[in-house]
This record gives structure tokens, sequence and C-alpha cells, in this order.
């Protein structure tokens, strides 16, 4: 088991193994062996890698960004991701600082395209106690509630699965700026079947559906069809960068506006409304073939009405 404090929400969420998340389980190494392994690594490996350390009045920060095909992630030693077209970008980026008085790690951050996480510890105390009288519940706060991580795979009410409040009811208009600063809102597409696409930049599927969407264009430009890809996160800059570097040439906007109002909790998120735009259907995440045939089905079905 492994527990996990979360101060925000003065909770334990106590993870056991016999959890069924996922065909495996990854288990991530506790603090200072994450950094062993990070400099181990950057000491023996023979891999395309660029790194520096900046020197400032009270700290080391070391900085790694490693130029291989495949992602490397450390549990417990490098561990080389199998090849995935979901995976945006294959970089992967660790930054380490070190206390300059102790010579002690004090936080990690680890840069992957499909989320970062920063790891840290403070008041740091060294454990000397005999193992068979180590009894870990006796560190956990004392007036924190303790909670349970549940079976993902099978549980109806994580965020793949779980229903979506829109669906059936009329979509509710959003108005915002496209990256060339022309407005653009769904009232704009009156009268028409319409795709939106709820996408994030750092989200692999997302990446791989762009092919499909921007096939709509030429499947569709004869019918009272329209589609729109909606960034809630990122800048105008970020985005138009983003749309060169995979060839998309669609309507691609941010608009934290609509965002909150579809009340979008995963990415991908498509939704297609019929030409009086109620939310017929909302498909969350992307699998290639399986998700294409299910969105086309919706809109042939749509437009023939």
């Amino acid at each position: 088991m492994i527990a996990i404090t979360h101060p925000e929400h003065h909770g334990i969420m106590i993870d056991s193994f016999k959890v069924k998340r996922a065909p495996f389980r990854l288990v991530y190494s506790p603090f200072f062996i994450l950094a062993d392994n990070i400099l181990e690594y950057i000491l023996t490996t023979s891999d395309s890698i660029d790194y520096k350390i900046i020197e400032t009045k009270n700290n080391y920060h070391l900085k790694l960004e490693i130029n291989e095909d495949r992602q490397v992630d450390f549990f417990g030693k490098p561990c080389y991701m199998p090849k995935n077209p979901y995976t945006a970008d294959p970089t992967s980026r660790y930054e380490i600082w070190i206390d300059k008085k102790t010579n002690i790690p004090y936080k990690i951050r680890r840069n992957m395209c499909h989320g970062i996480t920063v790891s840290k510890v403070s008041e740091i105390k060294f454990n000397c106690l005999d193992l068979k009288k180590f009894v870990v519940s006796d560190y956990l706060p004392k007036d924190y509630e303790i909670r349970y991580c549940i079976d993902y795979c099978n549980n109806k009410n994580n965020r793949l699965h779980s229903p979506n409040k829109m669906t059936g009811k009329k979509a509710t208009n959003w108005t915002t700026t496209d990256s060339y600063n022309r407005s653009v809102s769904l009232n704009d597409m009156k009268g028409k079947v319409v795709l939106m696409e709820f996408s994030m930049i750092s989200c692999g599927p997302c990446r791989v559906s762009i092919p499909f969407v921007q096939s709509l264009a030429k499947k569709y430009k004869d019918a009272d069809f329209d589609f729109v890809t909606i960034e809630g996160k990122q800048n105008n800059d970020v985005i138009n960068k983003y749309k060169k570097r995979c060839n998309a040439t669609y309507k691609f906007i941010k608009s934290n506006e609509a965002l909150k109002k579809y009340q979008v909790d995963c990415y991908p998120t498509f939704f297609i409304l019929d030409k009086n735009h109620i939310v017929k259907k909302v498909i969350k995440g992307y699998a290639e073939k399986k998700t294409d045939k299910e969105i086309t089905e919706t809109i042939n079905n749509l437009i023939k009405e």
C-alpha cells in the first residue's frame, strides 16, 4: 500500500495493490530514491541528454532533458516507455533543486507531454528506527480523514464513464475570439449540425484526433455542418504554434467560458449538436477507428433529419 497525503483537503488517500487501475502497476520511487536514480542516470547513461547546473546563493538547480524517441521514467531504475502515437512529445524533462547548506535534494520537477508533477520535502529527518518496530500509521496526521482508492477500471463513476449533464439540453452559446482576434461564437453556426471538441495541447489522444477532425471539412463541405476545437488552457501564441506543427487548418480557439459552461472534466471530449443545437451525444476520450465511426454515424443521422 501507499499513503498519499493531501494537505489542501486535510485527507490521506490509501492506495492498495489490490485495486485494479490498469493492466500493470508502476510504482513511483520515494523522493530520495528518485533523486538518486536521476543523478546516477546522468552520470552513467549513453542516451542523448542535455543538462546544466545553475548555482544560486542557496541552492544548485539541475536541469535535465532526455532527447530519446521514447519517454524515460524512473521506477527504481530508468524505464523506457513503449512508443505510442498518443504521446505528443517523447522528450523527458527533470529538474532537481539541492540545498547548498546540506547537499540534500528538496524538490523534483518531472515534465512529460501528458503532465507535470512536482515533489517537495521539508524539515527532513532521517529514519533510524528498526524496520521491525516501524508502524507507518504512527506517522500519519491524526486529524486527517483517511480515504481509500476504488477500482478505477470497473468504476462507472470515473470521468470517462460519468454522463455529461448537457446531454439532451440546448447547447449554451459562447463567444470568444480566435488566434487572429476574429469573433467566433456558437450562434455563428445556427441551423447546422455542430461538432465541438474540447482539447488540450498537452493531450496525446487530442493530437491523434486532429487528422480525423481535419477530414470532416472535406467530407461534409456541402452539408449543413460545422466544427470547432476549443482549448481552454493555453494562450493564442501557443495555440498557433501547435496548429502549425500539427497542420490543423480548421477553427481552433481558446475559450475558458465554454470549458466551464460545458462542464468538461477530461480530454478530448466531443459534443455533437443537432441543427437546433440540442446536445445529442457526448463522447469522452478518443480511440481512432472506434471514435471516428461513432462520431461519423451520429453526424450522418443528424444531417438527414
